[in-house]
């Protein structure tokens, strides 16, 4: 894996058509490589993770309960 380039977070938000919120929560909890500690983390992307994220279950249409008598 040496020589593999690795995208931040902007990066796989822009290529992915997502907030980088979205991206960073996701990086948290599906081991990505990091840079820093605590609050001062760099999420680090390889292709392999951008693979995995663009393939992750995309939430649904939120149904809210009908207010209309």
């Amino acid at each position: 894996m040496e020589g593999s380039k690795r995208y931040t977070v902007n990066e796989v938000a822009a290529t992915c058509n997502c907030a980088p919120r979205t991206a960073r929560k996701w990086a948290q909890g599906h081991n990505v490589f990091y840079i820093g500690e605590g609050n001062r983390k760099e999420y680090r992307f390889t292709d392999a993770d951008i693979e995995r994220f663009r393939e992750r279950p995309l939430p649904g249409r939120r149904w809210y309960k009908d207010t209309e008598n």
